[in-house]
């Protein structure tokens, strides 16, 4: 098993949904949320995959659920948010996210500003209300939570 791919524990087939957690991550703590993300879903009966973005095999989007897309917050301090390089070069490999429930969701140290906004323009994404989870630190917090009880 790939040590960036990581089911949660439960056994094969008791879930009542699936989901795959896609993160891209500088220093850990978007990797960190996508983890703490999939404990969640396990609690509300979801399997979750979690796979780094280099990590990614389309086949692993057949027959989910829920589509969780995260990157870390690349830009200036106050301004000029969005993904990095690698996440536009990824988001072109992509295909079409209609067929899913998409949920995005990033991580930051000062603000996310436009982060939402351009993390939609690279996914080329026609839904204009796409859940939005950030977290500072990778931890699900009370807000969090609630966005989560919402999706799934």
């Amino acid at each position: 098993m790939n040590p960036d791919t990581n089911t949660n524990e439960k056994t094969q087939g008791c879930f009542s949904k699936k989901a795959v957690i896609i993160y891209h991550s500088k220093r850990g703590t978007t990797k960190k949320f996508a983890k703490n993300i999939c404990e969640f879903l396990k609690n509300k009966d979801v399997e979750g995959k979690i796979i780094a973005i280099e990590n990614l095999n389309l086949i692993d989007l057949e027959n989910i659920d829920y589509l969780f897309l995260g990157c870390w917050t690349s830009g200036y301090i106050i301004f000029g948010q969005k993904p990095d390089i690698y996440w536009y070069k990824f988001s072109e490999k992509l295909p079409d996210l209609q067929k899913f429930q998409v949920c995005l969701f990033t991580t930051y140290k000062i603000a996310t500003g436009s982060m939402y906004k351009n993390l939609k323009i690279s996914l080329k994404s026609e839904n204009k209300d796409l859940p939005f989870l950030k977290s500072r630190n990778g931890e699900l917090n009370i807000k969090i939570t609630k966005q989560l009880n919402e999706f799934v």
